[in-house]
């Protein structure tokens, strides 16, 4: 889909059932998507060294379970406002 359509944001779970989802982030950094379209990841059972990997990956932001519909929003607009300046 971010092939075809390219979004102005993706959301993703951390955890994919036949995929590495980091793998997929840095995959979608290096061929796919713009350095200026965000790459929010929605963690179900975070740890720091999955969020290093997200980040490192190429991931924008990291939101940890339990995931809150207002944090989610609020940092997808924290994450194109600093975009913004790019």
């Amino acid at each position: 889909m971010a092939i075809d359509d390219q979004p102005s944001v993706v959301v993703m779970e951390d955890r994919l059932p036949d995929v590495d989802a980091a793998g997929l982030v840095s995959e979608l950094r290096r061929q796919i998507v713009s350095p200026r379209v965000p790459i929010l990841v929605l963690a179900g059972d975070a740890n720091a060294h999955d969020r290093a990997r997200f980040m490192w990956a190429g991931a924008t932001a990291y939101v940890d379970e339990p995931l809150d519909s207002t944090l989610i929003c609020r940092t997808v607009g924290t994450v194109f406002d600093l975009g913004s300046w790019r």
